[in-house]
């Protein structure tokens, strides 16, 4: 989760760890993938930002703790993308966020997602899920994927 307060585009002090499987298509990913109950133990560990095959999807599943989700009243998807395309994010399961159609090829993206998307947060271990699919190698041209890597981040808004 991101810091406390009004200011929620602080960046995390380390990468986030994520587990990751690649898979050709959306519709080849598991049954369940993004629920909180499914085993992704035989799925690799990785620390963005990481490469994978054009035009494949990356599934990207981590845990956070939550103390008192009563104490809370917004989150924010926030995330530096590089040509990414079809982004679906998953709180414990549930679908709360889709990002396409970027008007720029690359950058910063920042959603304020609704009180919907709330109601899924629970106290202790919660599960985000993201797809992500790309159309472009990664450290062509120089990019600043490798200087700040692309991330995707939660923050919550203190009451």
């Amino acid at each position: 989760m991101g810091k406390q307060g009004d200011d929620l585009k602080a960046k995390p002090d380390k990468a986030s760890m994520w587990k990751i499987r690649i898979v050709e298509d959306i519709a080849q990913a598991p049954a369940g993938w993004a629920a909180p109950s499914f085993d992704d133990s035989a799925w690799p560990v990785t620390e963005l930002p990481v490469s994978w095959r054009m035009y494949h999807t990356a599934l990207l599943r981590t845990t956070f703790t939550v103390q008192d989700k009563t104490s809370y009243d917004g989150l924010r998807f926030f995330a530096w993308l590089f040509r990414q395309q079809g982004i679906e994010i998953h709180l414990n399961g549930e679908l709360v966020a889709k990002v396409n159609n970027l008007e720029e090829k690359t950058g910063d993206v920042e959603a304020e997602l609704n009180a919907s998307a709330l109601k899924h947060l629970k106290d202790g271990e919660n599960t985000l899920a993201i797809s992500t699919r790309h159309n472009w190698r990664w450290g062509m041209l120089s990019m600043k994927v490798y200087n700040d890597g692309f991330d995707f981040n939660l923050d919550a808004r203190k009451k």
